[in-house]
């Protein structure tokens, strides 16, 4: 192989003559000095590794490159020589090129500026956990914090990592963890002695994410780099439970609606279970009931169950907050309502042995009690008003239009007194039957007579509350005042009645109930007529003109009433004078007539029938005079005038 010689190259080389001698070089020398340079780097004289051969040629190349090199001033080797032109289609290329690499340089700067880029730098959830700790998740939501917030390492949920993961990355994990891991639990609902389970079957469960994060965010601002360590001095992990939470749906609502069957419980109305006639009024009566009904508060037991299961609890017992159900009767309605609604007094001019009899009846009374629907029963009250074995005794009596002695004559006084007091309690009148005689310690149309086992007195009680009979004599004057409730769609009632002409031998009287509001009549109830006997020492006796009583608190007073179309004022009252009424009965009582009020009744025999409920048949009142044609009967018997049966 033949070097080249510089010498020679230098020979043939060119000259520019118009070239300054400072500025002409020698080529060849150049090339030397370079190839030197080139071979004896990193070393001095020793040439470069697997590269030295590159820069060695032979005397063709050589003179190639130098009639290449150095043609002459024409450079008549170039010209012939037509050199390449540009493809158009390597400039597209290369245009192309260019553009993407412009784009991917902005993609990059916008990625970089966003924040986004970083996530192709941050890796983490590859920790084991292996020093962890339990920690308690804060109810915190995520406002203000980036998705790009990378959180501290060493952090755990339910076991899995996502320390140094950003917000948005660790969600994702979470979320796809939440809906593979739905928790399963029995919780256990607790109402007093009621218990009713939930299954998480069929519920719609919603994972707590954000919470969990947020707390996560918190402890790596606070915390940062410098995390706990344990006594090892390593660093301590946390593991936070996913809470999940109940949200509503059907399964739900109707889980709870059974747990409602089982576990409400239902008010109870006060009721007055024990009456004390006798004694002060805030201790005349005993209330029981007036208690709230409880009823499942939906809201709270599911936040009560959400408790458990923010921790995971698959079981656990909860007692949440109820809802209270008043009763329609409170104890304070109760006894708002036990008011003296009607009083009615009597007085007797009868027999020692009568008035024994009135006292006895009055205490059997005492102290009765009509609940709401139920009809009360004189006879039931009293027992056999015939029988000495029940405290009665021997006094006048009438029977078939005769006076005579029998038991328990007199004690319609105390039928009569209980039946005026129940009109101004505006209590319905079930049975009633005038005397033969009219009685004249009442107006005329407003006696109630009594022979046991035949005529009887009857009372219903048509209100919501119970209603109390108190009855005692003191003395000779009957007593009797009904409690309860008093109704506010009107303030008292009157009475009014008015005699007309009867069939020959007899008289007729018309009674009414007048209901007053605000000084008015609002309505009017015409009441069981009347039918008395005209003989020679009984008369037509005092119709009732009008008087007001059941206003609580006020005695019973004239009232002057609208008077009926049909009440000519013909049939005025005269004198009922029986003089036979005041013999006495020939066997002496075997004790004194009661004169103090009573507090408990006489133990007397009760009949064995329980007293009817049967309802009355109501008609309207009406205007239209009463029929005159004779009774096809004779007027009935009473205690007064036994049968002759009970005779």
């Amino acid at each position: 192989m033949k070097k080249n010689n510089p010498n020679e190259n230098e020979q043939n080389k060119p000259v520019n003559e118009n070239a300054p001698a400072d500025e002409m070089i020698d080529i060849n020398s150049c090339l030397t000095e370079e190839l030197v340079s080139e071979t004896t780097q990193n070393g001095g004289d020793e040439p470069l590794p697997n590269d030295y051969d590159d820069f060695i040629t032979t005397d063709e190349q050589a003179e190639d490159e130098a009639q290449f090199a150095y043609a002459d001033e024409g450079i008549q080797f170039a010209n012939e020589v037509e050199m390449p032109k540009k493809s158009t289609k390597k400039n597209v290329v290369i245009a192309g090129v260019s553009a993407v690499c412009v784009v991917l340089v902005a993609v990059f700067c916008f990625l970089i500026f966003s924040g986004t880029m970083d996530s192709l730098f941050v890796t983490g959830g590859n920790e084991e956990m292996i020093n962890a700790i339990p920690a308690e998740v804060e109810n915190l939501t995520l406002e203000g914090v980036s998705d790009n917030y990378v959180l501290a390492s060493g952090i755990f949920v339910n076991g899995q990592s996502i320390g140094k993961m950003k917000v948005s990355d660790a969600r994702k994990l979470l979320e796809k963890y939440a809906k593979d891991n739905q928790p399963e639990f029995t919780y256990t609902i607790k109402l007093g002695e009621n218990t009713y389970d939930i299954q998480s079957e069929g519920l719609e469960l919603n994972a707590n994410i954000d919470s969990v994060l947020a707390t996560a965010a918190k402890y790596t601002k606070e915390k940062g780099d410098a995390l706990p360590t344990d006594k090892n001095g390593e660093i301590q992990q946390i593991e936070y439970t996913l809470p999940f939470e109940i949200t509503e749906n059907e399964v739900l609502t109707e889980q709870l609606d059974k747990a409602s069957e089982v576990l409400n419980t239902e008010p109870v109305n006060a009721e007055v279970v024990g009456f004390n006639p006798g004694a002060d009024t805030d201790e005349k009566f005993t209330i029981e009931g007036g208690t709230d009904g409880q009823n499942l508060n939906y809201d709270s037991a599911v936040e009560e169950m959400n408790k458990l299961l923010w921790t995971q609890e698959e079981t656990g017992e909860v007692e949440p907050k109820t809802d209270a159900v008043e009763p329609e009767i409170t104890a304070e309605m109760a006894t708002e309502n036990m008011v003296p609604i009607a009083t009615f007094s009597t007085n007797s001019t009868n027999t020692y042995n009568a008035n024994h009899n009135m006292a006895t009846a009055l205490a059997a009374c005492n102290g009765s009690i009509i609940k709401p629907g139920e009809t009360w029963s004189f006879n039931d009250s009293t027992g056999n008003s015939n029988l000495e074995s029940n405290g009665y005794v021997p006094a006048t009596v009438i029977a078939n239009g005769e006076y005579t002695s029998g038991v328990g004559g007199g004690l319609c006084q105390a039928s009569s007194t209980i039946y005026n007091a129940a009109l101004f309690a505006n209590l319905e009148i079930v049975e009633r039957y005038n005397h033969y005689w009219a009685s004249p310690y009442v107006y005329s149309g407003f006696d109630a007579t009594i022979d046991w086992g035949n005529l009887d007195l009857k009372l219903k009680n048509n209100t919501d509350y119970s209603v109390y009979l108190e009855a005692y004599m003191e003395g000779t004057t009957l007593t009797v005042t009904f409690y309860g409730w008093k109704d506010p769609s009107y303030d008292g009632i009157a009475t009014y009645s008015y005699n007309y002409e009867g069939p020959s031998g007899y008289y007729n009287t018309a009674a009414f109930r007048i209901y007053i509001k605000d000084g008015e009549e609002i309505r009017r109830e015409e009441l069981p007529s009347s039918t008395y006997r005209l003989d020679g020492s009984h008369s037509v006796w005092d119709a009732d003109s009008g008087t007001l009583g059941g206003i609580p608190g006020e005695p019973v007073r004239p009232y002057e009433v609208e008077k009926d179309p049909n009440d000519t004022g013909y049939w005025a009252s005269g004198t009922d004078s029986v003089s036979s009424d005041t013999t006495e009965a020939t066997e002496a009582p075997t004790s004194p007539p009661t004169t103090e009020k009573p507090t408990e009744p006489p133990t007397t025999e009760k009949p064995t029938e329980p007293p009817t409920t049967e309802a009355p048949t109501t008609e309207a009142p009406t205007t239209e005079a009463p029929t005159t044609e004779a009774p096809t009967t004779q007027p009935p018997a009473s205690s007064e005038t036994p049968s002759e049966a009970a005779a």
